[in-house]
Parts: C-alpha cells; structure tokens; sequence
C-alpha cells in the first residue's frame, strides 16, 4: 500500500492543475457518449534516482493522451483520489480480487492500473554496477504494467493485463546529462535520451489502454 499511498499523493497534485482530462465534454462530435474510465495514478517501483515524480509524469501523459483521441472520458482525479482513500490494504489492484473494484469505481465502466516496474539506466545489459568506458553506449530499461478492468457486468472482468518492455540504447555522449537541469517540465527534458523514451513508452502504452477499451466497448 505504500507505493499506492505515494501514487496518490502525486495525482493529488496533479488534482491541483486541471486541464483538458478533467473538464472534457461527457459526448463525442457525433452526439455518442464517451467510455467512462477511472485511471488510477501510475503506481511507480521503479526505485528511479530521477529528481522529480514519475508517477506524475506517466499519469499526467497517459491522462492526456487517452483524452486527446477523444474517445474516452476520464474520471474527475479528485473522484479517483476519493474513492481510492477508503479502501483496504487487502486491496491490491494487481491480485485476483476484483470485487473491490467494482464497488470503489461504481460510476465507472473501467478502470485502469499501471505500475512502473523498472527505470533502470545502465551500461551494460548484464552488469548492473559498471563504469562508463570510452565508446560504451549506456542503456535505459523500462517496463510498465498494464491492467484494464471491465465494471459493466455484474463482476468485474479483465480485458487487459500485459507487461510492456521498452529498452534503449544511448551513446555515451549523451549518457552524462543532468537531469536536475534539464527535468520534467521543461522543454529541453523532451529532447533527451529519457525524454524520448518516456514519450515512446507513453505513445505505446496510451495505445493499447485505448484500443482495449475499444474492443471491450464494442462486444
């Protein structure tokens, strides 16, 4: 419940800054009404030395990409915080007890839960403490946890459960940036080498929580 209760801190944050994801028409252009999803903040493991909070990040970018294809109305994060404070630590959104959810997110039709396993930066697959050497590249490992709940029926129903793994190679040229100065949030942090692979793994993972949702909406 830890990393739950660090996760939810960070959406609270995000809680503070409402945009787009929260304020977004219920009806699509075509008078249809929008799948009605509760993301629950990015649940991060990752144990990443970066100086500023990856659940915010993944949750903030994912939030905003789901949303910009216009086919889902993301559930008010204050909602989700709300919800997700009364539950019980036997409550893990990755075990096999889904009943709780279902309860939890009621005016939901899905929920998803994502967790960030690995962050790791490195120089070697295989050698986990290494020192850089002349023309080695490095190497950034990451890989999220995806899991879609379908709360329609009378018992919730899983539509997606999938690890996503995203490996990159960057020359070492580039291995020593600071990401102190260039952080999140500031336009030089998209241009990075983990900038590019956070929007890569975002692209990915936005990709299929959306065309999961789809097929699940439409049976």
């Amino acid at each position: 419940m830890k990393h739950i209760a660090i996760a939810l801190m960070a959406f609270m944050l995000i809680s503070c800054h409402k945009d787009d994801n929260t304020t977004a028409s219920l009806f699509k252009d075509d008078g249809h009404r929008k799948t009605s999803v509760a993301l629950v903040p990015v649940i991060d493991k990752s144990d990443s030395e970066l100086p500023w909070s990856l659940s915010e990040e993944f949750t903030t970018a994912i939030s905003r990409k789901l949303s910009s294809k216009g086919n889902v109305h993301l559930a008010d994060p204050f909602d989700v915080v709300s919800a997700l404070a009364g539950i019980d630590e036997k409550n893990q959104p990755f075990s096999q007890d889904l009943d709780w959810m279902k309860t939890t997110f009621s005016d939901n039709e899905f929920v998803i839960f994502l967790e960030l396993v690995d962050h790791y930066l490195h120089t070697h697959p295989n050698q986990r403490i290494a020192e850089l050497e002349e023309n080695r590249s490095c190497f950034l490992d990451l890989s999220m946890r995806l899991r879609v709940i379908d709360l329609r029926g009378e018992t919730p129903k899983i539509v997606l459960q999938e690890l996503i793994q995203s490996d990159h190679s960057i020359p070492k040229l580039f291995a020593d940036i600071d990401y102190t100065e260039k952080h999140w949030g500031k336009t030089s942090f998209n241009f990075t080498p983990v900038g590019l692979a956070h929007t890569q793994l975002t692209r990915e993972v936005s990709s299929r929580l959306e065309d999961y949702i789809s097929i699940a909406k439409s049976r």
